[in-house]
């Protein structure tokens, strides 16, 4: 039986720039929270497949978070501004 990876993109990057610290009691992990939170309230299949933040990461969230969007996060982090470097 396949499912549904336990990632949502929003949530991801969420965490992601807030340090990706997935201590439950985090900063990053109570962001990331409110984030999903509103996103499972709009999204039936979210709602379906990890109806709250818990079971989210219980799949492997933090995992699957740094897998699929750490290199893309970490690149936009290290690329400068627009404006920025310049002389």
């Amino acid at each position: 039986m396949r499912a549904a990876l336990p990632v949502e993109i929003d949530t991801a990057g969420i965490w992601l720039r807030a340090g990706a610290d997935p201590h439950p009691d985090s900063a990053a992990s109570r962001e990331a929270e409110a984030v999903y939170t509103g996103r499972v309230a709009e999204d039936l299949y979210l709602r379906r497949s990890y109806p709250d933040y818990v079971r989210l990461c219980a799949g492997g969230f933090f995992q699957w978070a740094g897998t699929l969007y750490g290199a893309a996060a970490q690149a936009i982090r290290s690329y400068p501004l627009t404006g920025e470097g310049e002389a």
